[in-house]
């Protein structure tokens, strides 16, 4: 039911568009590949509501697959601040990122990323005298840190 799912996602931005794609993704899902979500990149973007980022996602988390980086805000800002990027669109960041990073390691990287911004090279202001790329990092927009 429409309304009860936009009740449980209600927190979400867009929940009356995302509750909307997540029923016809899921009709999808179910007349297309027998109710299994698709375990691949291009069968996934194909579904209503899904990108890159979050295609990236489903594979890393629910299948073990990293076929590629999940690249949502904090990646795209700290990419640029550390200096793993120049570009600010994710469809650019992420060969960027693919370039530089293992690929053992992109399973991880974007949460790897998303909790050092959180924790120390915060939107603000961050914490560099914390960092462990302090001596490395360009610091690239930062106008103030602690």
């Amino acid at each position: 039911d429409l309304n009860e799912l936009i009740g449980l996602i209600g927190k979400v931005s867009f929940p009356s568009n995302k509750a909307k794609n997540i029923i016809y993704a899921c009709s999808i899902i179910e007349k297309r590949y027998a109710g299994k979500v698709p375990d691949n990149q291009e069968a996934l973007i194909e579904l209503p509501g899904i990108g890159g980022k979050t295609a990236n996602t489903i594979l890393i988390n629910a299948y073990k697959i990293a076929s590629g980086i999940p690249v949502d805000t904090w990646v795209i800002k700290l990419s640029n601040r550390i200096g793993l990027s120049k570009n600010s669109d994710p469809e650019k960041i992420e060969p960027d990122l693919k370039e530089l990073v293992d690929r053992r390691h992109w399973h991880n990287f974007g949460y790897v990323l998303k909790d050092h911004g959180k924790k120390i090279c915060q939107s603000q202001i961050p914490i560099c005298s914390k960092c462990l790329l302090k001596d490395i990092c360009p610091r690239n927009g930062v106008t103030k840190s602690v």
